[in-house]
């Protein structure tokens, strides 16, 4: 996403030294909300920067994931909502724990 002078990049790694991520989610911490049980929030970049989101004056939103068993994801994507659709076959956060719409931009 980019946000006047900041681009924001989803990333990712491979590794055996951990289980797989089995689910993801979305919360804003500024909403009162925290990870649901059994899921840790990314907290910071590689280089220890705030991992928020979002982007001035709104609410915080971060990126929960869940380890464990059970199929693992296996790709992610990015969707411009008001341009595009939903790929079949895929889904798309639609709410976070407490029912609040997910906007990154």
């Amino acid at each position: 996403a980019k946000h006047g002078n900041r681009k924001t990049y989803l990333y990712f790694r491979r590794s055996n030294e951990q289980k797989p991520i089995t689910a993801i989610t979305l919360i804003s911490p500024d909403n009162g909300e925290e990870p649901p049980l059994g899921f840790e929030m990314v907290l910071k970049t590689p280089s220890s920067k705030d991992a928020d989101l979002t982007y001035r004056g709104r609410h915080s939103l971060f990126l929960c994931v869940h380890r464990g068993d059970g199929p693992p994801i296996t790709r992610l994507g990015v969707v411009h909502i008001k341009k595009e659709k939903v790929p079949v076959g895929w889904h798309h956060i639609q709410r976070t724990p407490n029912g609040k719409t997910p906007e990154l931009d």
